[in-house]
């Protein structure tokens, strides 16, 4: 949440010349709903459904293309594991008082936000176990170039090693 994910997203997918996605778009698409009301009106199960509903089509389709997921996706039907297995997975880890300064200037519906900075940090050590699990971990307490930069650096090593 406010790591940054759409901006770096965005920006690596126009680098690597490669489609867009976000995941909860393409949630709200199907629903015809913003996620805030989707959780609300039906609740977090519903949504988890839909995200897993998601993830399995985008795999499934075979294209190249990078996501930004929801905060808990990697947290849920073992999305971690089927993440890692059938692309790269990059964990935008960002200070806690970092994203709660960010929260401060988005939309006050968010979903699961947090009402302070200490259950902001609960929050994430609870996840923690499964962002640490990505194939590369950057931090996003900076410019969102620098950090497509650092990302395409990682890819094209990885790449040299296979």
């Amino acid at each position: 949440m406010a790591s940054g994910k759409s901006t770096v997203g965005v920006l690596l997918a126009e680098k690597l010349g490669v489609q867009f996605i976000d995941s909860d778009k393409e949630i709200e698409s199907i629903e015809g709903l913003p996620i805030a009301t989707i959780f609300s009106e039906r609740g977090e199960p519903h949504f988890r459904e839909l995200e897993h509903s998601v993830l399995s089509r985008l795999i499934e389709s075979h294209n190249t293309f990078v996501m930004s997921t929801g905060g808990g996706m990697a947290c849920f039907y073992n999305h971690i594991e089927v993440m890692k297995s059938s692309g790269v997975v990059i964990y935008l880890e960002c200070e806690p008082g970092t994203i709660h300064n960010r929260l401060q200037l988005d939309k006050p519906d968010r979903p699961l936000r947090p009402k302070s900075l200490s259950e902001l940090t609960a929050h994430l050590n609870e996840r923690e176990t499964f962002y640490n699990q990505a194939h590369f971990i950057i931090n996003s307490d900076r410019s969102a170039s620098l950090i497509v930069n650092e990302i395409c650096n990682f890819l094209a090593d990885m790449k040299a090693k296979h």
